[in-house]
């Protein structure tokens, strides 16, 4: 187990957080997820590294862009007895109803952390990836990760019999091949900070992924903007804030997040904040993401 006094780990933020049954997940599973426990509450917190881990939730699940994506622990195990067959879920005006489950459908991806090199992710991957250190002069690369996905549409049924293989898939070719039927496609995100405790990630996928089902969100506002000469998608979409990462209990709010979504070189590209910070501005994102693309470049 990494030691969390000196190791950082991705927390997840603005996010959407799931319950599940019965997922057999590997001790460095635990080490996506962070709690919100720290008992100082500034955004100097984050600078600082002082995090506690969580070990209630189960599953989170964070959107980049229109996507979603599950970071599981193994204290899902927890769970393992438990038959989820209602959920709540937001509805086209930001009122949350409850569903079957059954009647939920998910287009998921499951991520891990990496300490893979760039040129070890590009290799994997099939395109380039190159995360800098520092980014804009200001934000530190403090964490990467690595995820599968499957682009074609599931049942919250079908994920369930599916989530251990495609958490295993990330590091295991054999069984993401085995997957093709689903559309896996393969992710690495990386998290930049900087002295402020602003966070963002910025998330690079070798596949379209673009086009989602938006059910399980809404978007408040769309439209369609220009990186230099690369076309980009800016989205403001509201989710439920879930309670200890158990979809079936009734959220108590409705959060809001910003994200810029485009496509370059044969990737798509996904920036949005996370952990509690500020929302990004358009002209922030715009800003990032240029600084992004043109380290790409080199």
């Amino acid at each position: 187990m990494v030691n969390m006094d000196k190791d950082f780990d991705f927390y997840i933020q603005k996010e959407i957080q799931y319950c599940v049954k019965d997922i057999k997940s590997s001790e460095e599973m635990l080490e996506c997820i962070f709690s919100n426990l720290d008992e100082k509450k500034s955004t100097s917190r984050l600078f600082n590294l002082n995090l506690a881990k969580i070990s209630i939730v189960t599953v989170v699940i964070f959107i980049l862009s229109s996507g979603l994506i599950f970071t599981i622990s193994p204290d899902t195990r927890v769970m393992a007895m438990e038959i989820i067959k209602k959920v709540f879920v937001i509805d086209k005006n930001d009122n949350l109803v409850e569903k079957n489950a059954e009647d939920i459908i998910l287009q998921p991806a499951v991520c891990d952390r990496t300490n893979l090199s760039d040129e070890e992710l590009s290799l994997k991957m099939g395109i380039n990836v190159h995360f800098p250190k520092t980014l804009c002069e200001e934000f530190s690369l403090v964490n990467k990760l690595e995820s599968v996905g499957v682009l074609s549409p599931i049942s919250y049924n079908l994920w369930d019999t599916l989530k251990n293989d495609i958490q295993q898939s990330i590091h295991n070719e054999q069984i993401f091949k085995g997957l093709q039927k689903y559309m896996p496609y393969r992710s690495a995100c990386g998290v930049y900070q900087n002295s402020s405790g602003i966070t963002f990630g910025i998330s690079v996928s070798n596949k379209d992924i673009s086009q989602f089902d938006r059910s399980l969100v809404n978007v408040n506002s769309h439209e369609e903007i220009n990186i230099g000469n690369t076309q980009a998608i800016w989205d403001d979409v509201s989710y439920p804030d879930y309670t200890e990462g158990n979809m079936a209990k009734k959220p108590t709010s409705i959060k809001s997040v910003t994200t810029l979504t485009f496509y370059f070189n044969g990737a798509t590209y996904m920036i949005t904040s996370i952990y509690d910070s500020k929302n990004l501005s358009k002209e922030s994102a715009i800003k990032y993401a240029q600084a992004f693309l043109d380290y790409q470049k080199l």
